[in-house]
Formats: structure tokens, C-alpha cells, sequence
């Protein structure tokens, strides 16, 4: 095995008060298993200071999806699609292009005060974002979710409105 390969270990001095607010926050488990977690989440989420996405106010990207229609939006996934194999490439090149677009999926998502829900289901997973944008907002996530998925999981359409999308994910 390659040193490359192997993970590093480290140690890292918590005061008491940062120590039990690391253990009793959130889920169960171990201090160290959540420390990895937020310092992964943190590290995945620094293509945004590389990047200018979602810097334009959160009100403005709402009136652009409100006024797109149904012959642009093949384009606006174009250039969409175009900017997340950039980010993929320059940020997160270890990881499947389906890999960075749930990443970056999931914090444009926070960015924009979206309702971002993943539970798994048996073999799959069941995605729910509420956006309350609009049905062209809805018909846009579901073409980028076709678009990476392809060769990395099936993508079912359960439910596609107005504010939300409901898909049912699995991975191949």
C-alpha cells in the first residue's frame, strides 16, 4: 500500500466545553467521527471562496428561474452543467462527477433556504427539495439530476410541482 493511500492521523487539544459540545451535538457517535465530518463538510464546501456561485442575491436568482421558459432551459443546464464540471474538475477531481453534483447540489440548496431532504429507502434514496421557486426551478434540478446520474445511478420522478421535487435515487 502506497503512503499516498494511507490516512494520516493527528491530534487535536479540545477544551472541556468544546469537547462535550462536539459529544452531545447532533447525532450519536464519536467525538472523532464528527470532528471528520465537519472538517470533510468543510472542505467540500471551499469551492465556494474559488468559485463565484450563488453570489448574486438570493432574491434576484429566484426572478431569474421565474422568468426562464421551457426552450432555455435546455441552455441554462448547458452552462450549469459546463460550471459543475469546472468545480469538479478543479475542486473535487478524487470524486465522480455524480459525487460533486450532490455535493454542490446540496449547498446551493442551503444557500437558497431550499427545504433539502435525503432519506434511504431499502436501496435507494428519496430526495425532497422544496425551493418554492417555481415549476420551471423543479423541471431544471430534475434535468441536471438525469444529466450526472447517467452511468451512476437511476433517477425516478415521484413528484414535480411548483415548490418541490420529489425523486427516488439509486445508485448502480
Amino acid at each position: 500500500m502506497s503512503d499516498e493511500s494511507k490516512d494520516k492521523v493527528i491530534s487535536i487539544r479540545l477544551s472541556p466545553s468544546m469537547y462535550e459540545s462536539l459529544k452531545n451535538s447532533g447525532e450519536e457517535g464519536k467525538v472523532s467521527v464528527k470532528l471528520y465530518k465537519i472538517i470533510q463538510e468543510h472542505m467540500e464546501s471551499l469551492y465556494s471562496t474559488n468559485h463565484n456561485w450563488v453570489s448574486m442575491p438570493v432574491q434576484l436568482i429566484n426572478y431569474l428561474l421565474q422568468i426562464i421558459n421551457d426552450k432555455q432551459i435546455p441552455g441554462y443546464c448547458d452552462l450549469l452543467e459546463e460550471e459543475v464540471r469546472k468545480v469538479h474538475q478543479s475542486e473535487f477531481p478524487d470524486k465522480t462527477i455524480w459525487e460533486t453534483w450532490l455535493i454542490l447540489e446540496k449547498f446551493w440548496h442551503k444557500q437558497m433556504n431550499s427545504i433539502y431532504s435525503v432519506k434511504k429507502i431499502k436501496d435507494s434514496f428519496r430526495f425532497y427539495i422544496e425551493h418554492r421557486i417555481n415549476l420551471q426551478s423543479s423541471k431544471i434540478l430534475y434535468e441536471m439530476f438525469e444529466r450526472f446520474s447517467k452511468g451512476y445511478a437511476k433517477v425516478e420522478k415521484i413528484e414535480m410541482d411548483e415548490n418541490k421535487l420529489v425523486m427516488q435515487i439509486r445508485e448502480l
